[in-house]
């Protein structure tokens, strides 16, 4: 079994959502990748990543915003009730979209984001996972290049739940609460990009 079909029972634990991209989502994100990449419009004073490459992608085409929006389903009935500030449902859009060039030592420290949704697609991973594993020889958990969600556990403690990302997740994308705080470990046995995708989803007021 790999790593990313052992995640989605992780995740379904955690009520979050998940999907594999099609031949033609995957190829149109990597393309706007590149595109992002090319055209150099950073967007790191927009964000907390420490990572020097993070780029604004372009707005995707209608079909690739309705794949986003249509992963709020009813995983989500619970949180959804607790947006009680409106007086009338609105519908979801997509607002911001960006892509992450990681290189090795660079790190996303636990944050979380603005919107009501947030999501993570996975472009490229460059290392593999057992060597990054090697790497510290620890009591307990070994973190490095892991994708990590912060939970609280039945006691009221905070609590880690490492997804244990490698080229299983390449075209997967995992989609949650923007209040959900995650962070993302450096990696350290590569010299090449992984490459992300993430964006936000907000509520659009018609008209405004």
């Amino acid at each position: 079994m790999s790593n990313w079909e052992k995640t989605k029972k992780k995740l379904d634990k955690l009520d979050l959502n998940y999907s594999t991209l099609s031949k033609d989502q995957f190829k149109w994100f990597k393309e706007a990748c590149n595109k992002a990449k090319l055209k150099n419009k950073l967007t790191n004073d927009k964000l907390i990543g420490h990572i020097k490459e993070e780029y604004e992608i372009e707005y995707p085409p209608k079909n690739i915003v309705k794949m986003l929006v249509d992963l709020i389903d009813s995983k989500f009935s619970y949180y959804l009730k607790t947006l009680t500030m409106l007086s009338k449902d609105l519908p979801f859009d997509l607002d911001q979209i960006w892509c992450n060039f990681q290189k090795k030592n660079e790190f996303n420290p636990p944050h979380d984001h603005t919107g009501v949704f947030s999501f993570v697609i996975f472009i490229k991973i460059p290392y593999d996972l057992k060597d990054e594993i090697k790497c510290f020889n620890t009591g307990g958990e070994v973190y490095n290049s892991k994708f990590v969600f912060h939970v609280i556990n039945k006691l009221g403690k905070i609590q880690m739940w490492p997804l244990e990302v490698d080229k299983s997740f390449e075209g997967k994308i995992i989609f949650f609460p923007a209040t959900q705080v995650h962070e993302v470990f450096p990696f350290y046995t590569s010299n090449d990009y992984r490459i992300t995708v993430s964006g936000n989803i907000k509520l659009r007021v018609e008209n405004a």
